[in-house]
């Protein structure tokens, strides 16, 4: 994914791209543009998507339909996504995951400053509270 994205080969959008962006990014790619039934990953050299015809991987039943096509980076013949069950419902999970961070993306920005973090970490969960009274007893940086 990475490999593909438009920040790798453009110095101007890399220097704006955020983590937030990338997290979006790989939920559309995943969830709505690559397609599973035809196309298979790569990581040799850069990385590269396939098309699985290629490699005689399309057919027989347990490559019907939404399947991962993962190419084994020590051995190229091997596939080592045909141990992932359930696609599907991954592919579907990656969908809605880009649904609710676009939907956050248009909403004000939280107070805390960060869109993604009060989502992702709980702050009740000790040890980010404990970080937090560490965070909030640290006197204020001077800026230089």
């Amino acid at each position: 994914f990475l490999q593909r994205h438009p920040s790798a080969w453009d110095p101007a959008y890399y220097a704006k791209v955020s983590l937030g962006q990338l997290l979006y990014d790989f939920f559309k790619y995943f969830g709505e543009e690559f397609q599973y039934e035809w196309q298979g990953v790569s990581v040799l050299n850069g990385g590269r998507i396939f098309d699985k015809s290629e490699r005689a991987w399309c057919g027989g039943h347990r490559h019907r339909g939404v399947h991962l096509c993962l190419e084994s980076p020590l051995d190229p013949s091997v596939d080592v996504g045909g141990a992932c069950h359930r696609m599907a419902m991954l592919k579907c999970l990656f969908a809605h995951g880009a649904y609710c961070l676009a939907h956050l993306f248009l909403q004000d920005p939280l107070v805390e400053g960060s869109m993604l973090c009060p989502l992702l970490l709980d702050a009740s969960n000790p040890v980010v509270a404990s970080r937090r009274r560490l965070l909030a007893e640290q006197p204020v940086a001077l800026l230089g």
